[in-house]
């Protein structure tokens, strides 16, 4: 840990996912990366970067526009979560790394991503309309 005095305010740095950050540290999102169409209408994986010193994760998912989350996830041990989700919605979400003594050492940024409803495409070949049909 690092404190800088600077303009008459006390910075303080503290190393995390092996970069310097000013506190409270940052969590680097993988993926969804923000403002990213899924490619699958039902679920969304969740990743982050790992954070030295966590000793486990929490999530919380939010529709977009609405306070209540849908998720609060606590407790993971891995740097990753899968989620299920509805077709068609937009969501926000954070992650906030959590050290034995259940402080908050590290969060990221809020991200967005967006779920796309299922398509249905007509089928008009009628190699695949009748493939596997025997008269």
């Amino acid at each position: 840990m690092q404190i800088l005095e600077t303009l008459g305010m006390t910075l303080v740095l503290t190393a995390c996912c092996g970069q310097a950050f000013a506190s409270p540290s940052m969590l680097s999102v993988l993926k969804p990366i923000n403002g990213e169409t899924l490619d699958t209408p039902l679920s969304a994986t969740l990743e982050w970067s790992e954070c030295r010193g966590a000793a486990s994760y929490e999530v919380t998912l939010n529709l977009a526009g609405v306070k209540k989350p849908v998720f609060e996830l606590r407790g993971l041990l891995q740097p990753c979560c899968r989620v299920a989700v509805r077709p068609g919605s937009v969501y926000n979400w954070v992650v906030r790394a959590v050290d034995t003594s259940g402080r908050i050492i590290a969060r990221s940024k809020p991200h967005t991503f967006e779920v796309p409803e299922p398509v249905i495409r007509e089928v008009t070949d009628p190699r695949v309309l009748f493939a596997g049909v025997h008269p």
